[in-house]
């Protein structure tokens, strides 16, 4: 039976304590909602309102949560939902909102960055958690004054630590093509060859690559748009997000001069509108299942990749490694940050330069190499 809600609506300030009022109204139709507020104003004019109930901060962060749902990707929403869960409930979460004091909110994030040793990149979504519901509840009245205002957030030591990007090397790279090229047999099979000379060959992740459809490609210009990413969302279930993962992922990519892989997709094309027209199934997506209208599921591909890389007798890396290994070349080519920064679609130069770092200190080496070779020459 359907139920018409409304969260943390304001209705006025309370004469007794001063405070903005807020309240949850639920009804049966849209006119019991509205008659429900009307006798809640009132009775708050007249000082007959049942007095504001204590409002959780797990309260106010479930109310939060529903308005980022219009506003995040899935993935960075099951982001928040595991850091709140697992980092901040434990801790803050009955806590009454209104008596919220900085000191206790500092003291949870400093034992978290100096006793737990939580990661940049996790304090940074915390405190991300933590000022959004604070803003959100100073915004609907749930309280006077924003803690957070008040609260430093704490520095992450930088800790040396061992690098974890993996990525194929060039003959690694000519092994894996040639035996998926080579082994062409079924449908499944083209595909497979497909996916990893699109990723070695633009460098997309591994959700923006599932996510794209024929109208994202350019053959006259040799691009491909990406504007999109297949991600997993609630229940665990893959969907389809109308954005990528940051702003600066949506990005156009050129593939002008990479005659192999134009011709890869538009081979995959063909074969793929006779398959779909003698099996009566029709779908948008490059990547789409034989018997449905979705790409094949990330843990499908997974499977796909470690057999394929059993067969060639090379490491197990995850398919983020493919993009890795797109990166290496682009520095070994002697290309530029900033460059490859955009075609990557980090949110900043920063980030590829982190990442990166042993291969920027192996790129300018090389060029410290030439530069020295060609000084020798001209004397």
């Amino acid at each position: 039976q359907t139920r018409y809600r409304l969260r943390g609506q304001y209705i006025g300030v309370c004469s007794d304590t001063g405070r903005k009022v807020v309240t949850d109204i639920t009804g049966k139709t849209k006119k019991e909602v509205t008659l429900k507020l009307e006798k809640k104003k009132q009775a708050l004019i007249n000082g007959t309102h049942e007095k504001t109930k204590k409002r959780t901060f797990d309260d106010v962060y479930q109310s939060w949560l529903k308005t980022r749902e219009r506003e995040v990707t899935s993935n960075t929403l099951q982001t928040y939902k595991g850091q709140y869960k697992r980092q901040i409930a434990p801790h803050i979460a009955r806590h009454d909102i209104t008596k919220m004091k900085p000191i206790a909110i500092q003291a949870m994030l400093d034992n978290g960055v100096d006793v737990i040793g939580w990661s940049s990149s996790a304090l940074t979504q915390i405190y991300a958690v933590l000022k959004g519901v604070c803003e959100y509840a100073l915004r609907t009245g749930a309280i006077t004054s924003n803690p957070m205002n008040n609260v430093i957030k704490p520095r992450v030591r930088k800790r040396k630590v061992k690098n974890d990007v993996k990525f194929f090397d060039e003959t690694q790279v000519k092994t894996i093509l040639n035996h998926a090229k080579n082994n062409q047999v079924t449908y499944d099979d083209i595909l497979l060859y497909t996916l990893v000379r699109v990723m070695l060959f633009s460098g997309m992740r591994i959700g923006e690559v599932l996510a794209l459809k024929w109208s994202d490609i350019d053959f006259n210009e040799s691009t491909i748009d990406v504007n999109k990413t297949w991600s997993t969302g609630k229940d665990r279930k893959e969907i389809l997000n109308d954005t990528t993962k940051t702003v600066n992922g949506l990005r156009i990519i050129s593939i002008h001069g990479d005659d192999e892989t134009i011709s890869t997709l538009k081979r995959l094309r063909l074969h793929q509108k006779e398959l779909f027209m003698k099996h009566r199934n029709k779908s948008e997506f490059i990547f789409a299942r034989l018997d449905a209208t979705s790409p094949c599921t990330r843990s499908t591909w997974r499977g796909r990749l470690n057999n394929l890389y059993k067969r060639c007798n090379v490491p197990e890396y995850s398919s983020h490694a493919l993009r890795h290994t797109h990166a290496s070349l682009l520095f070994a080519s002697g290309a530029d940050i900033k460059y490859i920064s955009e075609r990557l679609g980090h949110a900043s130069i920063n980030i590829t330069m982190d990442r990166y770092t042993h291969l920027l200190k192996t790129q300018k080496e090389n060029v410290q190499g030439q530069l020295v070779e060609f000084m020798q020459n001209a004397q």
